[in-house]
């Protein structure tokens, strides 16, 4: 996937970092990979769906 397709912008990345505090705020259980993963998954799954209802 190229960077120019899906650009993710500083402003982005500081928006979704501005609670950072320490690792797990990041990595942990709860933390923010954790939370784009589900998200990004829920997105996709219906994505999905959408496009097999259309044919």
């Amino acid at each position: 996937m190229s960077k120019d397709k899906h650009p993710i912008t500083d402003a982005l990345l500081d928006q979704l970092l501005a609670n950072y505090q320490k690792p797990e705020d990041l990595i942990g259980v709860d933390g923010l990979l954790k939370q784009l993963t589900k998200n990004l998954s829920t997105a996709t799954a219906t994505c999905a769906t959408r496009m097999w209802s259309i044919c």
